[in-house]
This record gives structure tokens, C-alpha cells and sequence, in this order.
């Protein structure tokens, strides 16, 4: 029982006292270790996040259906796999791809489709236990191109005092839009419109530059132009500004005698006046609206006409 206790003692004194004693039993005891993780336990799990998704169509059932991908939310997912230690100890994010799996889509619309997790790595084997999340909410849709006849808005523009502006005459150019997008996005516009945000008080025509397009549907209600493609946007917009003035109707007899009493027939207008919009100012010179003549000899007990 002596002889035990003077083997423990000296070999406790051994290992407080002697350095390079403690760094070999650490070294023993972490190849040990791994000799065992190795033999024992040859597989091990690893969860890898932030692994981007990809969406690829080309080849598949979307693509020979004429569909291209809208949109989809999902960006990123994790992953759990399980394999070799010694392969997959070294794996990262970056050396796996993630892509949706598309199959059987025929139609537009929105499709949920798996996740499928791969290495880019072709000599690293492993099993995929999970992936988070396993599928992926994808939107397909037809793209189509077509054409809308542009308006212009423009409700911060406004004419002086005295002066006259009429949207109906705002000139755009081009006046026609190539909108480009998913065939039931297309569906929904109704018009299309070019903004001028400007705030200004016009005195004379005026030219203006806009890039902003607005599509309404008919309700008036704007349509979102996320996913939605134009084929300019530059647009020059002219907006004439009129002089406006009420001016005295007026006619001509024809084929009447020198110095004949018009007033004696007693001739009425069931309209007097018109208001005038002229983008001369030669407006200013003119009194009178003449409506055209009457040759004398239509005019009887009962006389009528018209004119525009």
C-alpha cells in the first residue's frame, strides 16, 4: 500500500513540475478524441444559413409554357445536412445553391414549389435533413407589350387672371406609351397619363419635361408599376395658354340695296355673344364675331337658319 502511494505521488509531482508533460497529455487526450469522433461517430449534422435562392426556368415546363417569374419573397433559406465529418467540416454558404424546384407549371399565377439544396462542390457527398423554409411562394405570368395613348395632368399649372387654359389641348410627345409587363398587370390599365408636379402661373405657352408615368385602371384608382416596364421616359408636354374675350355676333346682308334699313326686318339672334380663346393676341383688335350672310332675297314672313 506504501509502494502505491510513492507511485501516485511521484507521478501528481511529475505533472505540476514538468511543463512539457501537461502539453503531450493534452495533445494525447485531443487525438484521442478525434480518433473516436472519427470511428465512433463517422457522420455529423452542420446548419448552414443565409443560403440565396435561385429561380431558373429555363428548360422547364414555364419556360415552354411562354411564363416568366413576376416576383418571389423569399430570398434566402438555412439548411441542415448531414455527412461525412471530415467532408463537410469545411462547408460554408457559399458552397451550396438553393433553387426552386419548377415542375408542372403550365399556367400564370401564383405556384409553391420545393426548395432543393446542392454543393457546388461535386466531390462532397452529403444528406439533406431539412431546409427552412422548405417551400417558396413564386408568381409566374406571361410578359406583353402594348401601347396606351398618353394625357397629360397637370393640376399645380394654372393661367393667369384673364387668360384661359383648356387641358384638352395639352400637347404630349410622344403621345404613345409602350407599357411592358405581366399580361394580367396590362389588363387592368385603362389610361395612361404623364405628370407635370410643376406649380407654376402661365401667361403664355409653356413647355415642359416630365419622366413620370401614371397607369389607372377604370375605376380612376392608380395601378401599382412594380414588375412594369415603359420604353421611354422622357416626354415633352406644350400647354397653350389663351387670350379669352366675349365678343358681339354679327351678319352681312347680301344683294341688298345701297343704303337699305337693315333694322326694318327686324331679324333677331337667339344668341348674341360668344366667348373666344385665341392663343393671338390679335384678339385684342376684334369687336365682333361675324357668323356669315343672308342674301336678302331668302328672307320671308316666316325666315329661319341656322349657322354654326
Amino acid at each position: 500500500m506504501k509502494y502505491v502511494k510513492n507511485i501516485m505521488n511521484n507521478l501528481r509531482s511529475a505533472l505540476t513540475t514538468n511543463p512539457a508533460m501537461i502539453i503531450y497529455s493534452v495533445l494525447i487526450a485531443i487525438i484521442a478524441w478525434f480518433i473516436i469522433s472519427i470511428t465512433v461517430y463517422p457522420t455529423t449534422p452542420k446548419t448552414l444559413s443565409n443560403i440565396p435562392v435561385e429561380v431558373d426556368i429555363t428548360g422547364t415546363s414555364a419556360e415552354e409554357n411562354g411564363l416568366s417569374v413576376i416576383s418571389y419573397e423569399t430570398k434566402k433559406v438555412t439548411v441542415t445536412i448531414q455527412g461525412n465529418r471530415s467532408s463537410i467540416g469545411s462547408l460554408s454558404a457559399d458552397d451550396l445553391v438553393a433553387s426552386a424546384v419548377v415542375e408542372n407549371v403550365t399556367s400564370a399565377g401564383e405556384k409553391y414549389l420545393k426548395i432543393n439544396v446542392i454543393s457546388k462542390k461535386s466531390d462532397v457527398k452529403f444528406d439533406v435533413t431539412s431546409v427552412s423554409p422548405s417551400t417558396m411562394a413564386v408568381m409566374f405570368d406571361k410578359i406583353d407589350t402594348r401601347e396606351f395613348e398618353l394625357s397629360v395632368e397637370a393640376p399645380n399649372i394654372k393661367a393667369v387672371e384673364g387668360l384661359y387654359m383648356d387641358n384638352g389641348d395639352f400637347k404630349c410627345t410622344p403621345n404613345v406609351i409602350e407599357v411592358s409587363g405581366p399580361s394580367t398587370q396590362l389588363d387592368k390599365i385603362d389610361k395612361a397619363a404623364v405628370i407635370v408636379n410643376n406649380e407654376q402661373e402661365l401667361d403664355t405657352a409653356y413647355t415642359f419635361h416630365s419622366s413620370e408615368v401614371v397607369l389607372y385602371d377604370k375605376n380612376e384608382s392608380k395601378i401599382d408599376t412594380k414588375n412594369i416596364t415603359f420604353n421611354t421616359n422622357d416626354f415633352t408636354i406644350d400647354i397653350p395658354v389663351y387670350m379669352q374675350k366675349k365678343l358681339d355676333l354679327s351678319y352681312d346682308l347680301r344683294y341688298a340695296p345701297a343704303n337699305f334699313d337693315a333694322d326694318s326686318l327686324s331679324l333677331e339672334m337667339n344668341v348674341n355673344t360668344i366667348n373666344v380663346a385665341s392663343p393671338n393676341t390679335e384678339l385684342e383688335k376684334i369687336n365682333t364675331w361675324n357668323i356669315g350672310s343672308i342674301p336678302l332675297y331668302d328672307i320671308d314672313w316666316d325666315f329661319n337658319k341656322s349657322f354654326e
